[in-house]
């Protein structure tokens, strides 16, 4: 499994509890927990190079 958080590459030990906590409460092998910027250029861009900018109480752009 694979999560999207806001602020996950910024609070790495938030992110590790968040992954701890799904990894114990979901039938699943493994878990990561990476920013939600990655998530959403994953699945706006299928694996593509290209742009997601993301707005709303923050900002974030990302460009892969």
């Amino acid at each position: 499994m694979i999560a999207g958080a806001a602020g996950a590459l910024v609070a790495p030990e938030a992110a590790r509890a968040l992954g701890d906590a799904l990894l114990a409460s979901l039938q699943t092998q493994r878990v990561t927990v990476t920013s939600d910027a990655v998530i959403a250029h994953a699945g706006a861009l299928n694996g593509q190079a290209g742009v997601v900018l993301i707005l709303g109480t923050g900002v974030v752009a990302l460009a892969i």
